[in-house]
Parts: structure tokens; C-alpha cells; sequence
């Protein structure tokens, strides 16, 4: 469990960086361009990441990550529930205030509301 959690920090820590480089480095300063700083940063986090960096463009697909990892089904699933009883949570509120609300209309128009 801790190596996967390791191996996620470190794919995120990836793509972030490089998405770091490519929206930050779109000047062209002191000779570098957004490529070269993306291929350092790139270098950079697979060198942190003890593995060699080939040059190649890796491409992402989010979507298909989140509809096959295990871990990340699993805690939609959990957010789904939380979600839910914070939202039945809520409406009993509501509905509690409601009542209240209109006990005090009730008790306001029949003037048994005194001030001290």
C-alpha cells in the first residue's frame, strides 16, 4: 500500500511538473523555451523518480485512470456516501427550521409573544 501510494505521489509530482513548465515557461527568456523547460523538468522528476527519461511525449488520459483504478472507484464511492448523508443532513435541518419558523409565526399572530 505505502508503494503505491508512493508510486501516485510521484506520477502526480510528473504532471505537474511538466504542466508547470509547459504553462510558466511559454516565454522565451534567456534562450529557453517551453520545450527545454519542460524536457528539464521532465528530466528532473524522472531522475527523482530513479528512472531514465527517453525524450518521449507521454500523454494522459485522465478519464480511463479514474474509471479503472481500484483506489480512485473506491473513494468516489466514499465521497458518494458522505455526500449523501451530508445532503440528508441538510434537508432535516431545513425542515427542523421550517417548523420552528412557523411555530413562531403561529405564536406571533396569536400574540402569546411577550418582550421582557
Amino acid at each position: 500500500m505505502n508503494r503505491t501510494k508512493l508510486n501516485i505521489v510521484s506520477f502526480a509530482a510528473a504532471v505537474a511538473a511538466g504542466l508547470f513548465a509547459v504553462g510558466c515557461g511559454s516565454s522565451d527568456k534567456g534562450g529557453t523555451s517551453a520545450a527545454g523547460n519542460a524536457a528539464d523538468s521532465a528530466r528532473t522528476v524522472a531522475a527523482a523518480a530513479g528512472s531514465d527519461y527517453n525524450g518521449k511525449i507521454v500523454y494522459v488520459q485522465i478519464d480511463s485512470i479514474m474509471r479503472g483504478y481500484g483506489m480512485a472507484i473506491d473513494l468516489q464511492a466514499a465521497f458518494a456516501s458522505k455526500s449523501e448523508k451530508a445532503q440528508n443532513e441538510l434537508n432535516a435541518k431545513g425542515r427542523s427550521l421550517e417548523r420552528e419558523m412557523r411555530d413562531y409565526q403561529e405564536k406571533a399572530q396569536k400574540g402569546l409573544i411577550t418582550r421582557f
